[in-house]
């Protein structure tokens, strides 16, 4: 295994096109970028596999994914956790394909409710539901 240092940059909210994200990353001599799954033009059905790999080969870069912040798989609304599980799934076939090797997920807090003197989140008064929800993976 190669153990060299390895530095990137988040793609940015500055940037409409991963192209200006790319020439940064460039410029400052970096290795990778995360493509940030919040922004809209990242979004899983806007992303051209081909270009990105074309961009790999043609900079000596790669890309690495970080989920959108809002994901959560373990929502107790099936619909909504299953429109999640698709997100993540659909990441999973695109990193895989242009081998990328990082997918950066956040575990969502869930909802709280707010009592007098503290916050109760509903995860952790449905623990083993919550859980369960995270066999997905």
């Amino acid at each position: 295994m190669d153990n060299k240092l390895v530095i990137g940059m988040p793609t940015l909210v500055e940037y409409d096109s991963l192209q200006e994200n790319i020439d940064l990353c460039i410029d400052l001599g970096l290795d990778f970028i995360e493509i940030n799954m919040n922004l809209p033009q990242f979004q899983p059905d806007r992303l051209d596999i081909l270009k990105l790999k074309e961009y790999q080969k043609k900079h000596g870069i790669f890309f690495t994914f970080h989920l959108p912040e809002e994901l959560d798989i373990a929502n107790f609304n099936y619909r909504v956790s299953n429109a999640y599980l698709n997100v993540v799934k659909d990441v999973i076939e695109i990193a895989e394909s242009i081998k990328s090797p990082i997918i950066n997920m956040h575990m969502n807090l869930g909802v709280y409710f707010t009592l007098p003197s503290k916050k109760v989140y509903l995860y952790s008064t449905q623990l083993k539901e919550y859980l369960e929800r995270q066999q997905y993976f």
